[in-house]
């Protein structure tokens, strides 16, 4: 019966000294250092591009299969790309845990084609007031035109 209390104690006193240390580093811990957020950023930022890569291989390798060639090249592009994106991947959930950053999600290749269709489409947006002047200015030479030709004699019998 004794020995249960004590028992107890000495494992509420275990249970305090493994916390206790840990309290006052918790409590005064901020978050992540700058240094640490930009380095997670550009990892990111790498694995986005890595992404990115390895849909252009995929791309070209389908085509060259296509085309009835052997896309051994382009595999290997293809793996070492992945390798890369795996250890870029593993790098990053050790920080996001460490540092409790929360990690995006791997964009898959829709993603990444909907990105460089947003980006295509802000670039046509940047040019369509050009595109409408020249429109006018081709639709003016269009009406002269039509107004110098002679329906008359089209429509004559």
């Amino acid at each position: 019966m004794k020995r249960l209390p004590i028992q107890l104690i000495s494992s509420l006193l275990l249970a305090a000294a493994v916390l206790l240390p840990a309290a006052p580093a918790a409590a005064g811990d901020n978050g992540p250092t700058p240094a640490v957020k930009a380095e997670f950023k550009k990892l990111c930022s790498q694995r986005t591009q890595l992404v990115r890569q390895l849909v252009k291989l995929d791309n070209k390798a389908a085509d060259a299969v296509a085309a009835g060639e052997d896309p051994v090249e382009i595999n290997a592009k293809q793996t070492a790309n992945q390798d890369e994106l795996d250890l870029i991947q593993l790098r990053l959930e050790s920080m996001a845990i460490r540092h409790g950053l929360a990690l995006p999600d791997v964009p898959s290749p829709g993603d990444v084609s909907a990105a460089e269709n947003q980006t295509e489409a802000r670039a046509r947006a940047m040019f369509r007031a050009g595109e409408e002047r020249t429109n006018r200015i081709v639709a003016r030479r269009t009406m002269r035109l039509l107004s110098r030709l002679d329906f008359g004699s089209i429509t004559k019998e």
